[in-house]
């Protein structure tokens, strides 16, 4: 939902910004501004809410001992990682979480096909 809510707030500032920048540029300069901040605070800036969901959703697995566990460890270490994004020590750990995320997700969507 987030993510959604953040494309969308992004195409409807957008559109108000090609309108408003024929009339005044310089509000027009700071809705750009503002809407960057808000876009990126929604959706992009910090991977703390997917973080949180892999990690829960990988607790969840360990403690249900139906799928692997090496798939659970695996969901752990990539929630960690995306809460740490938090933090902006490392600066390619947002890559790391979407790539680990992306192969945690195949290797899930197989199992579940699987069964």
């Amino acid at each position: 939902m987030l993510m959604m809510a953040s494309g969308m707030t992004y195409l409807i500032g957008m559109d108000r910004l090609i309108h408003l920048v024929s009339i005044d540029p310089v509000q027009a300069q700071a809705l750009y501004h503002s809407l960057g901040l808000i876009t990126e605070a929604l959706g992009g800036g910090i991977e703390l809410v997917g973080g949180l969901w892999v990690l829960l959703l990988s607790i969840a697995g360990l403690k249900q001992n139906w799928l692997p566990k090496t798939l659970h460890l695996l969901g752990l270490l990539i929630g960690c990682i995306g809460i740490l994004t938090v933090m902006h020590i490392v600066p390619y750990l947002k890559d790391a979480f979407g790539l680990l995320q992306l192969i945690w997700f195949i290797w899930l969507g197989v199992l579940l096909l699987k069964h």
